[in-house]
């Protein structure tokens, strides 16, 4: 509830009370009649200035995608291609996450169907691939740095590209590295789609890459809204869940848990 939806309901209440209590104040009735009107006008402008400011929040949100708000129209989607995703018990390190790579595909696609072609979109694939999981992968589309429109063939674009990433998950899950580099990108908001805790080099808390990621992104001319959508085990993983919470909370965007596969 706003500050102004308190400010009508308590002129509303005292309206009421005004009423009740007439019969007890020796006051002339015009009087009473002239207070009441003038409590009645300031209702109604105030509730005219609740109504722009309703309105004018409701243009900055751009689209909604699984209940978050998103401003601007500008966004960049990372996508978690790392080797938890694997339905293989061995690829995925003992925890299979049954459904997840199908998950991940149907939001891009949920993603390409919200958005018109006034919207641009680019997509960061992220892994550490197990060969060398000391150096981080990243994948772009439509190339490094850049966006492309969500007309019909970027959309076509755009599910192609991910369904073929989507083939080859494998590694670690390097996210500070995809965070830093979608901060360099010129766009309002970053969408991040993960299913675990970020790969924290010699051992540092997750807390450390959301440092470094408000960090950087508090010395951007326009900060970007960070949005996580959490997909696999998040129900077993309440660390992965706090990760996700606070690296959105800090950087004015929005959480939201997408699929939590069944236990094999």
């Amino acid at each position: 509830m706003s500050f102004l939806d308190v400010i009508c309901g308590a002129m509303g209440a005292f309206l009421i009370i005004m009423v009740i209590l007439m019969p007890y104040y020796k006051k002339e009735a015009q009087d009473f009649l002239q207070l009441i009107g003038n409590l009645k006008q300031e209702l109604e402008e105030t509730e005219l200035e609740l109504a722009e400011v309703r309105k004018e929040l409701e243009k900055r949100v751009s689209v909604s995608l699984f209940g978050l708000g998103l401003r601007g129209k500008k966004i960049v989607v990372l996508l978690d291609l790392s080797g938890s995703l694997s339905s293989d018990p061995e690829t995925s390190g003992g925890k299979p996450c049954i459904g997840c790579v199908k998950t991940l595909l149907d939001t891009i696609k949920e993603i390409a169907s919200k958005l018109d072609k006034t919207f641009e979109i680019g997509l960061i694939g992220f892994h550490a691939p197990s060969s060398n999981q000391n150096k981080s992968h990243l994948l772009y589309w439509p190339s490094e740095g850049e966006i492309k429109s969500m007309d019909n063939q970027g959309k076509s674009s755009l599910i192609a590209e991910a369904r073929l990433w989507l083939k080859k998950i494998d590694g670690g899950t390097p996210t500070q590295m995809a965070l830093v580099h979608a901060l360099d990108y010129s766009a309002d908001a970053i969408l991040l789609l993960t299913d675990g805790n970020p790969t924290v080099p010699k051992g540092l808390p997750w807390r450390t890459v959301v440092d470094v990621v408000t960090q950087k992104n508090n010395q951007r001319p326009k900060p970007m809204a960070i949005h996580t959508v959490a997909v696999g085990r998040y129900k077993d993983e309440p660390e992965f869940v706090d990760f996700l919470g606070s690296l959105s909370r800090k950087n004015n965007g929005g959480y939201f848990a997408k699929f939590a596969p069944p236990s094999p």
